[in-house]
């Protein structure tokens, strides 16, 4: 099999196409597999284009950044487990 034809090859095709056409590399450091997010892009994209909701927000977690974060990204995606039609937030997040 030529080098042409190895997965890694294929992967770095589709990788360089997405950043091309806009998307941004993250780090593996950032993605977080239990919320399927990637913490630090949903929060860079949130203070660059929602300041005053986000500051909004963080009053519901008593202005702590640190506890904002955390308790608002696991209450955008319900974990693995759940169906996606199902709330998964409790009274106390």
């Amino acid at each position: 099999m030529t080098a042409v034809h190895v997965e890694e090859r294929f992967e770095d095709a589709i990788e360089a196409s997405m950043l091309d056409a806009g998307w941004i590399k993250g780090s593996t450091n950032d993605y977080r597999p239990d919320l399927g997010l990637d913490v630090a892009q949903l929060f860079a994209s949130l203070h660059s284009t929602q300041a005053t909701a986000w500051a909004k927000i963080l009053g519901y977690y008593g202005g702590d950044e640190t506890t904002g974060r955390s308790k608002f990204a696991r209450r955008t995606w319900p974990p693995p487990s759940t169906s996606v039609g199902r709330s998964t937030c409790s009274a106390t997040d």
